[in-house]
């Protein structure tokens, strides 16, 4: 079970920004979750809107390795449609 915990503090009125615990009762009852599951679940949906899924990758392919892919690899019979990567 989780041990860490956030002190959160209520604002007076809703906002765009904030909500008030009467606000977030209203929620949980309306969902049947309890209060810490309506800002788990808000803060999972802000998560998946914020942070990307995956990480960077290093960029374009650079000229020499698609040289060493076309050499390393047999491609004689190889007949591409379409290629993701250009030059490639």
């Amino acid at each position: 079970m989780a041990t860490d915990s956030l002190l959160l503090k209520f604002k007076d009125s809703d906002t765009y920004n904030t909500v008030t615990r009467k606000t977030l009762r209203e929620m949980a009852r309306l969902l049947g979750y309890s209060e810490t599951q309506v800002l788990q679940t808000a803060l999972s949906r802000l998560r998946a809107e914020v942070l990307p899924g995956y990480l960077p990758d290093d960029g374009p392919v650079p000229t020499a390795m698609i040289r060493h892919i076309r050499k390393t690899v047999d491609q004689d019979d190889y007949k591409p449609t379409r290629t993701l990567l250009p030059g490639l």
